[in-house]
């Protein structure tokens, strides 16, 4: 008999590249069945591939494939995704994902390897405390003395990843991640994918896809294995 097809959706921060960088992304793999499969998470994925090729003269046969597996396929979540997941996304002149960041909440984690100062803004204005893993040439690009120190001050803390030299003479592990870890009274949520910390990454400008997840990934947990001091 034929067996059963297994269905794998990435959601990454990575550009299909040989780059060196530091990179994050999720994975989730189920397999496909004979009827309807129903879930919201499903649902968002086929409906962001018919986005995608919506412009297009001639419809891909491959996306409409994946779209109709989708349709039929449970996914087995890991343990850091069985309380939530979902898939998120917008486009050029839709709603933006800004609508899926909490109003409120004790904790942010913004790990990101572009930021802006309105993004940063609105997110100490939400919580009651801000970590910002970022690099010095974005951070250094925001021109305002006292934000910065606004940003880097009372419970606030600011990170810099700084890359390493190659043999060949390159650069390895740049940040290039894009990693959310929001936390409120019931817990955290992880959002990771494509969105840097700006506002053209959240509020419809850019195409832009990501999975929110819970339990996801504690702040505590993230800061104690990544988060170094020289």
């Amino acid at each position: 008999p034929k067996r059963p097809g297994v269905l794998r959706v990435i959601c990454a921060s990575r550009n299909l590249t040989t780059s060196q960088c530091w990179e994050a992304f999720v994975v989730c793999e189920g397999q496909e069945g004979n009827g309807k499969a129903a879930g919201s998470f499903n649902g968002e994925v086929r409906e962001f591939l018919k986005r995608l090729v919506a412009d297009e003269p001639h419809q891909s046969s491959i996306v409409a494939g994946v779209r109709e597996a989708l349709s039929r396929t449970t996914f087995d979540l890991p343990r850091p995704m069985q309380d939530d997941a979902a898939f998120l996304w917008q486009w050029h002149g839709g709603q933006g994902l800004h609508r899926h960041l909490p109003t409120h909440g004790r904790r942010a984690l913004v790990i990101s390897p572009f930021v802006r100062k309105s993004f940063l803004e609105d997110i100490l204005n939400r919580f009651d405390q801000a970590i910002v893993v970022s690099t010095q040439r974005e951070l250094d690009a925001i021109a305002d003395n006292v934000f910065m120190t606004r940003v880097c001050g009372a419970k606030n803390r600011v990170y810099v990843v700084s890359p390493v030299d190659t043999d060949d003479g390159g650069t390895a592990m740049d940040l290039h991640a894009k990693v959310m870890v929001f936390e409120d009274a019931n817990g955290a949520k992880t959002l990771l994918g494509s969105a840097n910390a700006s506002n053209s990454a959240w509020k419809g400008r850019n195409c832009e896809a990501l999975v929110r997840f819970a339990p996801g990934v504690s702040i505590d947990h993230f800061c104690d294995r990544f988060i170094f001091s020289d």
